[in-house]
């Protein structure tokens, strides 16, 4: 589906984050920040997937600019369009279309009242609820293409087929026009193939041939042209390509001519690659996977669909995608095959999403003075609100300044996981960091990471990593990556203090994931506590508040 709003213009920039060191020490770059998504000049955006900066809300966005610039932030007000961005075809995490902005002043409370919650229901994937509320939606405005399209959806989506021929077909009599977005809408994968869906995008295309939608012109003073990557090429350009470069590949493939749909795969995948967009890669991937099946090349297949899913998911539920799927059929019997569903499976219908921080000022905060920064992530399963309502009294008892990054994979209850790409993890909280210090004074000597679960498995990582940033580490209930050590081979761990807590009844992999740390962090001359909790299993110990905050002053005394 798509998303309610176009911007009307859009800000793009590269630029390198870096930490400072403590006392004594050279600074040095931290990581490098991506491309943030954007058209050359604020035209209006076609297929494909942008990456909106973090903390983007509508209708107005933040835009972090150059090192050498002073940060920025323009508000645009809402147009009366539908779309904001669509992603590409064969795929994609979907979102939902909201009516016009401009019909939204006869009954604006209830109507955005109901916005939200098909958001909410639709990003669960509870479909029946998302369908009654759709169509307490149409009754408010009868006339609305977008609703009927969005009901269109959600009975595809729950197996009725002939009532989302129904909906679509009033949709498009009501005055739904996008043939490009229709055709791949993941929403209607299971009706792909079918002539009559191919015959409604074919009437769309035919009533709008020869008057395509002209692009804005640019306003004076509107923000510059994304800088080119080194191929010469924007990464909203790469974009445009990878959708082209998309329709052709199906277009190839519905004739049979797979040779010729693997090259243009190919192509687009090179285009991903050079965009630096995970989630394009993740698609493009699964599309050569695809190809590969269909020549009949099973390992080739195989691989490429191991590292779709190894990418991160660019579906709803990304492990219905691959059964749904019948270009796949020639791979299935293969236990590899099995094994790579399985993960999928395990992602849990993770959606990827762009990055969100939250920051927590502690009760008695002096802006003049130096605070420490606590930096605490959250489990599989967890958020960064949930993460700091815990942490909070811990932190206003340590006059700390509490940050509570998310994971960048919404699951379909609606809370949150990490990456299992250490990398990408620390390059956003890294980054999240960074931005705390530019906006805050903070005591560089008393800067730490404590995680829960998988959030410990991050911190640990980020420790290790980051020595001259972190200065204690908070461990809870985590899996400590034995490659860490080998990363570590010729740092100076001295500084860092390390308290590693877990319940006795936890899982032995957890308790022999700790074991395996202590002995690590004493090896590398680390101040180390472990902290074990009778009676307790894979959760936080009982008087959490209280054990936090004497783990945390031990850190930092």
């Amino acid at each position: 589906m798509l998303c309610p709003t176009e911007l009307r213009a859009r800000g793009k920039v590269v630029y390198a984050i870096s930490y400072p060191r403590r006392s004594g020490s050279e600074s040095r770059p931290a990581a490098v920040i991506g491309r943030l998504g954007a058209d050359p000049g604020g035209n209006r955006p076609g297929p494909g997937i942008y990456n909106l900066p973090a903390g983007f809300d509508l209708p107005c966005f933040r835009v972090c600019v150059a090192k050498s610039e002073e940060p920025m932030t323009r508000t645009f007000p809402r147009p009366s369009v539908r779309k904001i961005v669509s992603l590409l075809i064969l795929a994609a995490a979907a979102v939902l279309i909201l009516p016009s902005a401009a019909r939204a002043e006869d009954d604006p409370r209830e109507f955005q009242k109901l916005e939200r919650q098909l958001r909410r229901e639709y990003g669960a994937a509870n479909y029946e609820a998302a369908l009654t509320t759709a169509e307490k939606m149409h009754a408010l405005r009868p006339d609305s293409a977008d609703t009927m399209y969005n009901i269109a959806c959600l009975h595809c989506l729950m197996g009725k087929k002939d009532k989302a021929y129904e909906w679509l077909e009033k949709a498009v009599a009501g005055g739904y026009r996008d043939a490009d977005h229709l055709q791949s809408d993941a929403d209607f994968r299971v009706i792909w193939g079918e002539d009559r869906f191919r015959g409604i995008v074919r009437r769309i295309r035919e009533d709008i041939s020869g008057s395509p939608d002209k692009a804005r012109t640019p306003q004076t003073g509107e923000k510059p042209k994304p800088a080119a990557s080194d191929n010469g090429l924007t990464p909203a350009e790469h974009r445009q390509k990878i959708q082209a470069l998309t329709e052709k590949m199906i277009a190839a493939a519905d004739k049979k001519n797979y040779k010729e749909a693997l090259k243009l795969a190919q192509e687009a995948h090179d285009h991903a690659e050079k965009a630096e967009n995970p989630a394009a890669l993740a698609l493009t991937k699964y599309n050569l996977a695809c190809m590969h099946s269909l020549l009949k090349e099973k390992e080739k297949a195989l691989d490429y669909l191991e590292a779709s899913v190894a990418a991160g998911s660019f579906a709803t539920d990304m492990a219905a995608q691959i059964e749904g799927d019948g270009d796949l059929d020639f791979i299935r019997d293969d236990p590899r095959y099995k094994k790579i569903l399985g993960k999928a499976r395990a992602s849990g219908g993770a959606t990827r999403v762009e990055p969100q921080t939250k920051v927590t000022l502690p009760k008695k905060y002096n802006k003049a003075k130096a605070a420490p920064l606590l930096v605490v992530l959250h489990p599989w399963g967890g958020d960064m609100n949930e993460t700091a309502a815990r942490w909070q009294p811990v932190a206003d008892k340590l006059g700390a300044i509490l940050l509570t990054p998310q994971g960048t994979y919404r699951l379909p209850d609606g809370h949150y996981r990490w990456d299992t790409d250490l990398d990408l993890v620390e390059h956003n909280v890294l980054e999240a960091v960074e931005s705390v210090m530019d906006q805050y004074k903070v005591d560089e000597d008393r800067v730490a990471v404590a995680g829960f679960s998988q959030g410990a498995w991050a911190a640990f990582g980020l420790a290790v990593r980051n020595p001259d940033l972190f200065t204690a580490l908070i461990a809870i209930g985590g899996h400590f990556d034995k490659s860490l050590e080998a990363e570590a081979d010729g740092e100076d761990l001295s500084d860092l203090v390390v308290v590693i807590m877990h319940g006795e009844e936890d899982e032995e992999e957890v308790l022999e994931s700790a074991r395996v740390a202590e002995k690590f962090f004493r090896k590398m001359d680390c101040d180390v506590t472990v902290k074990e909790y009778a009676g307790v299993g894979h959760e936080y110990p009982e008087n959490a508040a209280e054990e936090l905050s004497k783990a945390m002053k031990h850190a930092w005394d």
